[in-house]
């Protein structure tokens, strides 16, 4: 998965990880977080759900240059995206063997 972010004038573009179980791992807790505040989300929690993103992407930029460079529409997308390919990862061998 690529995304292209804007920094200092010059468009980049960002290749997501190679997912493990620590992701998938991840993604559970970023997904129980966001649920368990869905009426009451703190900047926290929205800190915490931006540097998950962040890490999928290893971390080759920060949460402001993210911020500062992604549409607000366009950053929950992200996330389903990254969840999807996180959860066809996880089954992908599964599948195979049937």
């Amino acid at each position: 998965m690529t995304i292209e972010l804007k920094i200092n004038n010059s468009t980049k573009k960002f290749e997501s990880i190679e997912f493990t179980g620590e992701t998938f791992k991840k993604l559970l807790e970023v997904q129980r977080k966001l649920y368990k505040e869905c009426d009451k989300l703190t900047p926290e929690t929205y800190s915490f759900f931006i540097n998950f993103i962040r890490e999928c992407f290893g971390n080759k930029f920060t949460e402001d240059e993210f911020l500062k460079n992604v549409k607000i529409e366009d950053i929950y997308p992200l996330y389903n995206e990254l969840t999807k390919a996180i959860c066809a990862k996880m089954t992908s061998k599964v599948k195979q063997s049937r």
